[in-house]
């Protein structure tokens, strides 16, 4: 549920963070409801607002069939940190 809610928010929303959709914006609530929703289960209290920072990183390709790994042909992909700007949370998730 989470990362196909990064992943839609990626596809939709440019590197500013804005949504330029009315499906972009129906993500950003779901992507932040799921963030709310996991916060609240680990913390006591009530809280107005939410940041989220995503971290990426790459994963080495699976071995070959011989138990070998394949030769890497390319530099390995950088991880990747994105840090999304303050949400405000709501109690009715809105």
């Amino acid at each position: 549920m989470l990362r196909r809610a990064w992943t839609s928010y990626t596809e939709l929303h440019g590197s500013d963070d804005e949504p330029r959709s009315e499906r972009a914006v129906m993500i950003q609530k779901y992507l932040r409801n799921i963030a709310a929703d996991r916060v609240a289960a680990h913390r006591r209290g009530a809280f107005e607002s939410i940041q989220l920072r995503v971290t990426s990183l790459p994963i080495a390709p699976p071995a070959t069939a011989n138990g070998g790994r394949p030769e890497a042909r390319t530099a390995p992909a950088p991880s990747d940190i994105r840090v999304l700007p303050w949400w405000k949370v709501t109690p009715d998730g809105n």
